[in-house]
């Protein structure tokens, strides 16, 4: 099942004059169909791992088959008893056989073994950096389908977090998207009282020395930019990419808020941008990244991320400090664990949309 980002202007009833109660409820209700989708992707899951014990089952009998047949087989060979040898021969043959080809269906080793499998018609994709979910008998998403500013970004939060749980089995959809929403209230409260530090310790450094320029520049041309921001709503994961040694994860979020331009060098509450009464309604595209590993795991309860201490194994909130509590050791967030490296405002037909769901780079078969 699949969801879209609602297409606002094609609306029966404008969500402009949609009062804001009936918003937030029909955000609800799209938010609820999401969360009824979370059972048949668990089902999903319990189906697999029925297949896993098949799949065992079907190896140790193998195994007891051979290990009844061993005397009889030695016997045979000792007596010379050509019937005998034949016959295990072929059940030996046909047993390997038939486990490389649930193991070959199971794991496939080569990109035409992925196109087959996954139904994906043009190669030079995989080449190009899509690699269709290795855990699913099909592609959640279309491959072939390329990037572009003319469509809707869709909602892979459920088939993204399977994805990831075969890697990191504490990630949870849900508390990401929570601690996304957290970020990006902090993120907009520090850019409003002029000090960008506030939300440092969950910033990637190219987007904090951005926002630090510009809130500079604000600085010397006096003017104190206000974002109030009074809702968040329809927050999913559109995308996760792997590449050069680092994941990123795409949310979208649309973001109910006022925002106005107060000049600093006045005692004055008259906006000079602005205004004070009117309630935007901006859809923004946010992205997260931190160092891929085999063995790194995600961290997030209650809208609160925590990393290990590499240095004393101490866990330390990053929402609150850089330092380790315990060792007082300097922690590099974004090599243990989710920073925000970018945030932009979307815009239909303008905001480029990936839509191809799960993307690895330079990946070996």
């Amino acid at each position: 099942m699949k969801y879209n980002i609602f297409d606002y202007d094609d609306l029966p009833e404008s969500i402009q004059s949609l009062a804001f109660d009936e918003l937030n409820e029909r955000f609800k209700e799209y938010e609820d169909s999401i969360s009824k989708d979370q059972d048949e992707i668990i089902e999903e899951k319990k189906k697999k791992d029925k297949q896993e014990i098949i799949f065992l089952l079907i190896k140790f009998i193998l195994l007891i088959i051979s290990i009844a047949l061993a005397p009889i087989i030695v016997s045979s060979i000792i007596s010379f008893n050509i019937a005998y040898i034949v016959v295990f021969t072929l059940l030996c043959i046909v047993g390997i056989m038939i486990y490389y080809l649930i193991k070959a269906r199971k794991k496939p080793k080569t990109i035409k073994d992925y196109l087959k499998i996954n139904e994906v018609k043009n190669e030079d994709v995989i080449r190009d950096g899509f690699t269709p979910q290795k855990f699913h008998p099909e592609s959640f998403a279309d491959p072939n389908q390329k990037p572009s500013p003319y469509i809707i970004p869709n909602n892979y939060t459920s088939e993204i977090m399977v994805f990831l749980q075969y890697t990191d089995p504490a990630f949870n959809s849900i508390e990401f998207i929570e601690w996304s929403k957290k970020c990006f209230r902090i993120f907009w409260d520090s850019w409003t009282i002029g000090n960008i530090e506030a939300s440092r310790i969950f910033l990637g450094d190219d987007l904090y020395e951005k926002m630090r320029s510009l809130l500079e520049d604000n600085f010397e041309k006096n003017r104190k930019d206000i974002y109030n921001i009074s809702s968040l709503v329809g927050c999913f994961i559109n995308k996760y990419e792997r590449e050069s040694g680092f994941e990123y994860i795409t949310v979208y979020l649309m973001s109910i808020h006022r925002h106005y331009v107060l000049d600093s060098r006045k005692n004055s509450n008259i906006p000079i941008e602005g205004s004070f009464s009117e309630n935007l309604k901006t859809i923004y595209q946010l992205k997260f990244m931190r160092r891929f590993t085999v063995d790194q795991k995600t961290n997030i309860q209650n809208g609160i991320q925590t990393v290990i201490c590499p240095n004393c194994g101490a866990k330390v909130t990053v929402l609150n400090t850089g330092h380790c509590e315990f060792c007082g050791s300097i922690i590099k967030v974004s090599e243990f664990s989710w920073v925000l490296s970018d945030i932009d405002e979307y815009h239909k037909n303008s905001s480029l949309v990936d839509n191809r769901g799960v993307i690895i780079h330079n990946a070996k078969f």
